[in-house]
């Protein structure tokens, strides 16, 4: 009954997403593809009335056999293996020393997640097998075999690879393992509840193996060393490396989005390049235009995707967004008068017509600039003379050559310099206070809105009767 209630309760947390981390800072990357460890056969790694063995696991895929550790081959070395078998702790052993009938047990529920870290243990006494996920005992079933003792094999410890009959090695382990301690001891709830997350000495009673994956490297220059009393004649050594597999590295670190694309991008020039880091090692890599390449031409806007697998099952997903800038299309006039000139960007103008400028910006986007150039050749004619019995001249005015209507205000003085008309766009028909005036010369002052004429304009006009 105990079994079921604490079950129950490790599944609860499960649903939950509780996300249990490894404790201390790094942890061991494997890429499921061939990265592996040895350790050379040694007496205190077989078992001996008893053995445990726990560790920290983060896996990167949920199907399949993936082997944590062994110490096996399948041509009359099978000992044992600890493995995750489709999100199953699972253990697998021969006392014979034949894999032909190996007695297997595992978990009967699937109690290991992906891509969050859980605490696994096993442990095989003299008389029954148990296994831990979280500090917890999970209900087991015999799925081949029943309870015996281990077969003590002669083949190395094994991090992260299962050898087959042929020699080959299979079943890589894709992901991080942490904290791999091998016990000549039966472990139980209380002792591993008390010592999964917190740092060993190393001097523990029949503590004979402490992995702790502190140590710095990758590939084939990392060496695992072992942290107990039992010392460095238990070291683990990369016999399966990739280019830059195996490595330590921190939980944060790992789990971080190495491609890091920006969300959005606008050019105003196709092809445009994007890439991502291609310091990294990929297993495989797919833009959703179907370039496999760390860099894509981009021909024109859009929003852009790409997935990689940088070990197997391990996945990283980004997009961008690529914005074309258009063209910038700008107007401007200018009105210019007689022998006037203007400069726009360096260039001057002095000539009617229209022009075109291409500006290119910092960023290397052109816009245009559309110039209208105006001359305004403003001409103006004041008669000196007009006659109230002329036919076609009989009031006094000024005439403009624009097509535009230009506003005026005249003034007319006489030769004392008494104001005798004054009118807004008004012609002077001779008279003041309705009555002709005098003959003679008459002085006018003309205000316009023509910004290329004089203001006022002074000048004289005769009058005839």
């Amino acid at each position: 009954m105990k079994k079921i209630i604490e079950a129950i309760f490790l599944t609860i947390l499960l649903l939950k997403g509780l996300e249990i981390n490894a404790q201390i800072n790094k942890a061991l990357v494997l890429d499921g593809c061939n990265n592996f460890f040895e350790i050379y056969d040694e007496q205190p790694l077989d078992y001996d009335q008893e053995i445990s063995i726990e560790c920290w696991v983060l896996p990167n895929c949920d199907n399949g056999n993936n082997v944590i550790v062994s110490k096996e081959w399948c041509s009359g070395q099978f000992g044992y293996y600890l493995s995750l078998n489709d999100k199953r702790l699972f253990w697998s052993y021969s006392s014979n020393g034949l894999c032909t009938s190996p007695n297997n047990i595992r978990s009967v529920n699937q109690v290991i997640p992906t891509n969050q870290f859980s605490h696994i243990a096993v442990v095989h006494s003299s008389s029954e097998i148990k296994l831990f996920v979280n500090g917890l005992e999970v209900i087991t079933e015999y799925v081949q075999g029943t309870f015996g003792p281990i077969f003590n094999s002669s083949e190395p410890f094994r991090i992260g690879a299962y050898k087959n009959n042929s020699g080959g090695m299979s079943n890589f382990y894709s992901g991080l393992i942490d904290e791999i301690r091998v016990w000549n001891f039966e472990l139980n709830e209380a002792l591993i509840q008390q010592r999964m997350s917190i740092q060993l000495n190393g001097d523990e009673p029949d503590l004979i193996l402490y992995l702790d994956m502190e140590n710095d490297g990758q590939g084939s220059g990392l060496v695992l060393e072992n942290q107990s009393i039992v010392g460095s004649s238990l070291n683990a050594i990369p016999i399966g490396i990739g280019q830059t597999t195996p490595y330590t590295i921190g939980f944060e670190e790992y789990t971080f989005n190495i491609l890091n694309l920006n969300e959005e991008l606008s050019v105003c020039t196709f092809p445009v390049l994007v890439s991502i880091p291609n310091n990294v090692t990929y297993k495989n890599i797919t833009w959703n235009n179907g370039t496999n390449g760390t860099d894509i031409n981009i021909t024109n806007p859009g929003k852009f995707s790409v997935i990689v697998e940088v070990e197997k099952c391990k996945y990283y997903y980004d997009t961008i967004t690529i914005n074309e800038i258009p063209v910038i299309q700008n107007g401007e006039f200018f009105f210019l008068c007689e022998n006037e000139s203007v400069e726009i960007n360096g260039t001057i103008y002095d000539t009617d017509g229209s022009y075109q400028q291409t500006l290119t910006s910092s960023q290397g986007c052109d816009s245009i600039l559309n110039i209208e150039i105006i001359l305004n050749n403003q001409l103006i004619y004041i008669p000196n003379i007009f006659s109230s019995s002329s036919i076609q001249n009989q009031v006094f005015q000024p005439f403009f050559a624009s097509d535009s209507f230009t506003q005026y205000n005249m003034l007319i003085y006489d030769r004392w310099g008494n104001e005798i008309f004054s009118g807004q766009n008004n012609s002077w028909d001779g008279k003041f206070n309705d009555k002709y005036v005098e003959q003679g010369v008459y002085t006018y002052l003309i205000y316009t809105d023509e910004s290329c004429l004089k203001n006022p304009i002074v000048g004289s006009v005769t009058f005839i009767k």
